[in-house]
């Protein structure tokens, strides 16, 4: 089930991979159109900083860059939603999706 939230990202025009990282930074489900092995570890990396900027934990960031798109959702303490998507996504479906897998993942993930 977990598997087929994550993957139902795919059908949304414009993005190319998807993956549930874990506590360990680790993809936990995933699927791409080439590889997305270090995305997790690197993202968390990110999400700390944003973290001491913004002070406190942020639910949505999103990283927008002329060709691209990088965007995570936080589920729960331990895991969080990472996609990424070419500049022709539209954001707001993005978005949109984003929450509503993330809402029915958090039913089924373990919180720390």
């Amino acid at each position: 089930m977990r598997s087929r939230l994550v993957g139902d990202l795919k059908h949304l025009q414009g993005v190319h991979w998807a993956a549930l990282i874990g506590p360990d930074g680790m993809s936990v489900e995933s699927w791409s159109h080439g590889q997305t092995d270090d995305q997790g570890a690197m993202w968390m990396g990110l999400m700390e900083r944003a973290e001491k900027i913004g002070s406190g934990q942020h639910e949505v960031i999103t990283v927008l860059a002329e060709k691209a798109t990088i965007t995570s959702r936080r589920i729960n303490e331990s895991h969080f939603l990472l996609v990424g998507a070419g500049s022709e996504v539209n954001l707001g479906a993005l978005r949109q999706s984003i929450t509503q897998i993330s809402e029915k993942l958090a039913e089924m993930l373990p919180s720390r």
